[in-house]
């Protein structure tokens, strides 16, 4: 939001519920199953972006913009970055170590992906 009101920019807020896999190497989960995570999911993230949103009612001077989606998490943030033609991408990163780091994160695959810069945010 700070940079967003120094450079008098639109602030987009965006929250992707990544694709609920059905199958994993030792289990699997019926489609209803599937379904009624998706929309927990949903749910659920949509009252958190509502509740972001409400937190920044009082920003008059930098024009906010929210939205919740579902699908494949990088593709969908490099999606929005084209269609808005976002000139930043802010965005927070846990610094998880471990094997998720051996696959890359969201936030490295979206900084070497994306075509303009992206500032990762280290979440304390």
């Amino acid at each position: 939001v700070d940079i967003g009101r120094n450079y008098r920019s639109r602030v987009y807020l965006l929250h992707v519920v990544g694709i609920i896999q059905q199958c994993s190497v030792d289990y699997c989960l019926d489609g209803a199953t599937v379904a009624e995570i998706g929309r927990q999911s949903m749910e659920a993230s949509s009252d958190m972006m509502k509740k972001q949103m409400e937190r920044l009612t009082g920003e008059r001077d930098v024009e906010i913009v929210s939205k919740v989606t579902e699908g494949a998490i990088v593709r969908e943030i490099l999606r929005e970055q084209e269609e808005k033609q976002m000139d930043l991408i802010v965005m927070g990163s846990r610094g998880r170590k471990g094997i998720i780091n051996h696959f890359g994160s969201v936030a490295d695959a979206v900084s070497r992906a994306a075509r303009c810069p992206v500032l990762i945010v280290k979440e304390i």
